[in-house]
């Protein structure tokens, strides 16, 4: 499971359409539904803001619309799993899910 996260980072934007087009987000989200372990979970989390980043940087370099990948995300049920980890005991996973919510989902939630 490392190194799916691992390959989130530093990613072109060819092969984070190959993760996401392979399912990563619904991989990510189970093992961090399956809550087993404190790192997991934040790497996990690491690994998807990774990939809304990736999305991000290629709108800003002329891409237009919405962020692909979050739609992919909504998509995949990650909204209620994203937002039931601002109530991990865990301060780090807490801080790294307020900051993606913020950045990303702020106008989706708003809705």
């Amino acid at each position: 499971m490392y190194a799916i996260c691992n390959s989130c980072c530093g990613s072109t934007l060819a092969q984070l359409q190959l993760l996401i087009d392979n399912g990563i987000f619904n991989v990510l989200l189970d093992r961090i539904k399956a809550n087993e372990d404190v790192k997991l979970v934040r790497e996990c989390v690491k690994a998807i803001d990774n990939i809304l980043e990736g999305a991000e940087e290629t709108l800003a370099m002329g891409g237009n619309g919405e962020n692909p990948y979050l739609m992919k995300l909504v998509e995949a049920g990650g909204v209620p799993i994203i937002e039931s980890l601002q109530e991990h005991p865990d301060n780090g996973i807490y801080k790294a899910v307020s900051r993606i919510i913020d950045k990303y989902f702020s106008n989706y939630i708003q809705q």
